[in-house]
């Protein structure tokens, strides 16, 4: 009887066993590929947040190359156009890609089936700038600039070259501003790279006094070298060094010579065609253009050519 009662508890312990391991293999298996789900949907994620930020850079203005730039992220990334979906705002401010990806199951399909959906989906709008970092230590004043026009910059001290402008600015003001500082350095190194803070518009910052001439040609000679593209006002890649970012202020109606502080209104982008002369004669020309940069929207922002793009929730 005892030996019986012995083997009985053998077999209730096997089965035991065999449930327990059963259990554990289950739990392997869900806790695998729980863990791998959760790193393809963050990538799924990620290349969907690419996507729509990539396509919102091209909006308002061009649709279809926003299209073509959502797709050409998201395939980068991993996702093929026939699994990607694109959706834009009637007024082409923003733009909206999803995809579902089929993700096999390495453990799970002991259990249950073979594959699972991941889905991912992004939106991103475009906006006027109405903060950035790396602007160039020269202001313009508030004008309905023309795109294609030619304009001149930073004036020197010569009083018969001027575009657009009713009058010139006076003794003392250039356009050259003093961000973080004064002095002709520091001027050179924020013309040649960019201030390295952000500004915001409603900041007030201080004008520079004095041409500036000799840190300006070197500045603009520098980014004229740097680009390597052959780029031109009409085809320039948005990292051009020729472009530089451009604080517009308000103009002050018969006081140009008593401006000591400007109060930043707008942003715009101006492609650098040439830097001309010395002392005296040193002008800045170019173009005003429209394109995109690192920054923050602000609704309601006035509009000089400068937009940003950002993801929304």
């Amino acid at each position: 009887m005892k030996k019986s009662y012995f083997a009985d508890e053998k077999g209730s312990v096997l089965v035991l066993l065999a449930g327990a391991l059963f259990l554990l293999i289950g739990m392997t298996a869900m806790v695998a590929d729980v863990g791998v789900a959760y790193v393809n949907r963050a990538k799924l994620g990620s290349a969907m947040d690419a996507a729509a930020l990539a396509g919102a850079c091209e909006l308002p203005h061009d649709i279809e190359e926003a299209r073509v730039a959502a797709r050409q992220y998201a395939e980068k990334n991993g996702v093929p156009d026939d699994e990607l979906e694109i959706e834009i705002s009637p007024d082409g401010e923003s733009i909206y890609v999803s995809t579902t990806k089929k993700m096999p199951l390495f453990f799970g399909r002991l259990l249950s089936s073979e594959e699972r959906n991941l889905a991912a989906a992004s939106r991103a709008r475009t906006g006027v700038v109405s903060a950035v970092k790396g602007v160039a230590p020269l202001a313009v004043e508030k004008k309905n600039f023309v795109y294609g026009e030619k304009y001149l910059l930073k004036q020197g001290a010569e009083e018969d070259i001027f575009f657009e402008y009713e009058s010139p600015y006076h003794t003392g003001f250039f356009g050259a501003l003093a961000l973080g500082g004064s002095g002709a350095s520091l001027y050179e190194e924020n013309l040649t790279h960019g201030f390295n803070e952000v500004l915001s518009i409603g900041d007030v910052v201080p004008t520079e006094m004095g041409n500036m001439s000799n840190p300006t040609k070197r500045a603009i000679d520098d980014r004229l070298g740097r680009c390597t593209c052959s780029c031109t006002a009409e085809n320039f890649k948005k990292s051009c060094p020729r472009i530089l970012l451009v604080p517009v202020y308000e103009d002050v109606e018969g006081e140009k010579e008593k401006i000591k502080e400007i109060e930043i209104v707008g942003f715009a982008a101006f492609f650098v065609e040439e830097v001309q002369g010395q002392g005296n004669e040193n002008q800045i020309f170019g173009y005003f253009v429209e394109t995109t940069a690192t920054g923050e929207i602000g609704d309601g922002a006035a509009y000089f050519g400068l937009r940003t793009s950002r993801l929304e929730e």
